[in-house]
């Protein structure tokens, strides 16, 4: 959803939508026959989430999916503000490993040199044995760009201690709930007494040599979970500056049990927070600079999070 509209956001390369003309910034106005904004609204009552976004983001994820073989009538809105009446086919291999598939698109290396003082690295594709080839080529930049806008491979917890002189340091208060019940057996029992259990969570530094530039992570509603947990280690870190729109607030192990009529549920098993206190699920990372995408920046192929990441590390505001 960009500007409360649903956008196509990227074309995957074995995807049916190519063959029918579909680019990236088409607006898709009705899904056979009916408004996708009356359609997001019914399906609200099925999807939960932390927040509204992540969960447009859920829903638009889905909102196209079908029966094997099934036709999908899509009413899209082209660049040029003529209307286009397409038919695309629902097949699970267009489906089947959809994140890898998206993380190969992005246009550039896993980390790169932007130029010479300004390093960039997508940490959706930035494994833990790539950190110190990774560090060794920034090492002489001013500061490091981390694109969070999607899940890591587990690399804060090898990446944060490496970008400040900390020998261990506070980055989260987590909670746990503990129910204690008595007389199990007895009909009528006492209430459960409920304690709450918390803490502080403690990183440990390291004697390797660690990065002195600034560092900046972009984020937007797919952070979530790891991710937004590897904000928390970074900030905490060296005061990573956060850029774009707040992660999905749905960070804290997951609990997952099934009810009957087939119904998975998943929750967060513990409560996370900022080591002030201050409340992180159901709101997300907030950034220090708010930039949303537009539907003409998509159109004109910008990555306008990206260009105000760089924008901030020139400027400094």
């Amino acid at each position: 959803m960009i500007q409360g509209k649903l956008v196509v956001y990227q074309i995957i390369n074995d995807s049916a939508s190519k063959k029918e003309g579909i680019e990236a910034g088409d607006v898709i106005e009705e899904i056979n026959g009916s408004r996708v904004n009356s359609l997001l609204d019914t399906l609200r009552n099925y999807q939960s989430a932390s927040t509204y976004a992540h969960q447009n983001l859920l829903l638009t994820r889905n909102i196209l999916c079908g029966r094997e073989g099934e036709k999908k009538e899509l009413s899209i809105r082209k660049s040029n503000g003529q209307v286009k009446n397409v038919f695309v086919t629902c097949s699970a291999q267009f489906s089947a490993n959809f994140r890898q598939k998206q993380r190969m698109l992005n246009r550039w290396p896993v980390f790169k040199l932007v130029d010479s003082v300004t390093g960039y690295v997508d940490l959706g594709r930035l494994r833990a044995d790539m950190i110190d080839s990774m560090l060794t080529t920034f090492k002489n930049t001013a500061a490091i760009i981390m694109d969070m806008r999607g899940y890591p491979q587990g690399t804060a917890w090898v990446l944060a201690p490496r970008l400040t002189g900390k020998k261990s340091w506070e980055t989260a208060t987590v909670s746990f709930r503990r129910v204690e019940s008595m007389h199990l057996n007895t009909i009528n029992a006492p209430k459960e007494r409920e304690n709450i259990s918390s803490g502080f969570q403690v990183v440990a530094g390291t004697d390797k040599w660690h990065y002195k530039g600034k560092t900046v992570m972009l984020i937007n509603e797919e952070a979530v979970s790891e991710s937004e947990h590897s904000g928390l280690l970074y900030k905490t870190a060296n005061n990573t500056v956060f850029i774009g729109s707040p992660s999905a607030g749905a960070n804290g192990n997951v609990t997952h049990f099934k009810i009957p009529g087939k119904v998975d549920l998943y929750f967060s098993g513990c409560a996370i927070s900022w080591t002030n206190g201050k409340q992180l699920q159901r709101i997300g990372l907030p950034p220090d600079i708010l930039v949303v995408p537009t539907i003409k920046g998509l159109r004109q192929g910008k990555d306008e999070v990206l260009e105000r990441g760089l924008l901030y590390l020139k400027t400094n505001k």
